[in-house]
């Protein structure tokens, strides 16, 4: 092989390990969100998300009846409400922004949100 043929090689071989190094990094960059909880107007509870092993379960107690949270996985999903239709239970589990969880007798909003 000719020094040139061995410099060239090398080369791409940095090229190679640079992209490959840039793509691993940029790859382990935990996703953040933000789970906002509304009763009526006002915000009850805003949690920030910063990897999916985070879990907390949430009650939600106000004039309008009882709605009982949990978040895992990197989403939400009300597993308990009092009222009788039971819409925001049969939403299940939500994990994008934009999506959410709505309780309109008790006047629950339960929204992700994406954070930059």
């Amino acid at each position: 092989m000719k020094k040139k043929e061995i410099i060239s090689i090398i080369v791409l071989l940095l090229i190679s390990l640079a992209f490959i190094f840039f793509f691993n990094i940029d790859s382990n960059k935990e996703a953040k969100k933000i789970i906002e909880v509304q009763v009526g107007s006002q915000i009850y509870r805003r949690v920030v998300i910063k990897n999916n092993d985070y879990e907390e379960t949430i009650p939600i107690k106000s004039n309008f009846g009882l709605n009982i949270l949990k978040i895992y996985n990197g989403g939400v999903e009300m597993i308990e409400a009092d009222c009788r239709n039971k819409v925001g239970i049969n939403t299940g589990f939500i994990s994008e922004p934009g999506k959410m969880i709505v309780c309109l007798p008790h006047q629950v909003l339960v929204q992700i949100k994406g954070m930059d």
